[in-house]
């Protein structure tokens, strides 16, 4: 699962919902560019700034980061950093669509040293930017969920998601851990028989399916579009430790 939380299912809205009521610009000196690989040194200091400050720690790690700005197609994304007057970043802003994921995933990275009320002005400016762009990218007529989270001690990452209309859901841990040659040795269990699941794709499917139906925030998908998603994070890169508590918030939905 992405680094920042569990994402929840919601009522659905129309387009006028959604429709930005944000600032239609940046405040005057911030500029915003084009976020890509070659930017990841700086956005992880935007996102280990935010957590250290919610937190006290970052369990991302700069390959994290470089995973989410560097997704390989069929992904979509549309990713933006902005800088101050001084040319610092500042906020981080992303929306993605995974391969075979029908719902879109979106973010704000604000490092804490920008001042709330231009915190607060940027990031409505970004919430209303990246929706924008998932309107842009919706099936015409067809309605499309969008889901987002926030570290659950930012209380600024409360404010631009309450603003721009996703109303919270819940508080959750999310462990992650590391992957050493260890833990990748199964320990042997009298009359079961382990195989890879790489030898028979189609039943690991059927199995996780059918394991994970009617769990939350859980949606089926079919052999195709799993593999596709499936295959969407194979350059994720494996953290340590354990994360600490995210609030979810309930997506938004357009047609």
């Amino acid at each position: 699962m992405r680094q920042g939380g569990l994402y929840v299912d919601g009522p659905a809205r129309d387009t006028r919902w959604m429709s930005p009521v944000a600032p239609a610009r940046l405040p005057d000196g911030f500029t915003l560019e084009p976020a890509t690989g070659d930017h990841t040194a700086e956005v992880y200091d935007v996102v280990a700034a935010e957590m250290n400050d919610a937190f006290g720690l970052c369990p991302m790690t700069v390959d994290d980061v470089r995973a989410d700005l560097t997704k390989p197609p069929p992904a979509l994304t549309h990713q933006r950093l902005v800088r101050d007057r001084d040319g610092t970043p500042v906020q981080w802003w992303a929306a993605v669509l995974e391969a075979g994921d029908p719902t879109f995933y979106t973010w704000i990275r604000t490092h804490p040293g920008l001042a709330e009320p231009v915190r607060d002005e940027v990031a409505a400016v970004g919430l209303a930017t990246l929706l924008d762009w998932v309107r842009e990218q919706a099936p015409a007529g067809q309605e499309v969920r969008v889901r987002s989270g926030c570290p659950a001690g930012s209380a600024a990452g409360h404010r631009h998601l309450e603003a721009a209309g996703f109303t919270p859901k819940r508080t959750f841990w999310e462990m992650v851990g590391p992957v050493s040659e260890s833990t990748r040795t199964a320990v042997p269990i009298a009359g079961l028989e382990l195989t890879p699941a790489a030898d028979d794709l189609r039943t690991a499917h059927r199995i996780l399916d059918e394991a994970f139906a009617g769990n939350y925030g859980y949606q089926t998908r079919g052999y195709d579009d799993w593999l596709a998603f499936e295959r969407s994070f194979a350059a994720s890169t494996p953290t340590c430790g354990s994360s600490p508590p995210w609030t979810a918030y309930r997506p938004r939905c357009c047609r």
